[in-house]
């Protein structure tokens, strides 16, 4: 696999395209909620992180946005919808694969 390693491989290992569609819709609902109130990445990071490591595992990105205040937000998916998207999302957001996401690759995932 020539794409093992590069910026790429967490796309190529997704299940299907349908994931990935699924993932942007989900990014541009996080970015019009983060409009909407004012945060960029790293201060949702910092609403995320419940523990306050500096990194965001994917049951705490998961459960921020099936609060019921974020769920109130356009678009938002539902949260059955939210945790069918967990493999996916830490997928495309955990550039390291490490199983978390550090408040870094959160900026990067949205730029």
């Amino acid at each position: 696999m020539k794409w093992a390693g590069t910026s790429i491989a967490p796309y190529m290992q997704l299940n299907s395209y349908d994931d990935f569609l699924h993932v942007v819709k989900l990014k541009q609902s996080i970015i019009h909620a983060m409009e909407t109130q004012g945060l960029n990445p790293t201060d949702l990071a910092r609403l995320i992180d419940i523990n306050k490591d500096q990194s965001l595992s994917i049951d705490e990105i998961v459960a921020y946005f099936s609060s019921s205040n974020m769920q109130q937000e356009k678009n938002m998916p539902s949260p059955h919808e939210l945790n069918a998207l967990k493999g996916p999302l830490l997928q495309m957001a955990d550039k390291k694969m490490d199983g978390r996401v550090s408040y870094e690759e959160f900026e990067d995932f949205f730029y």
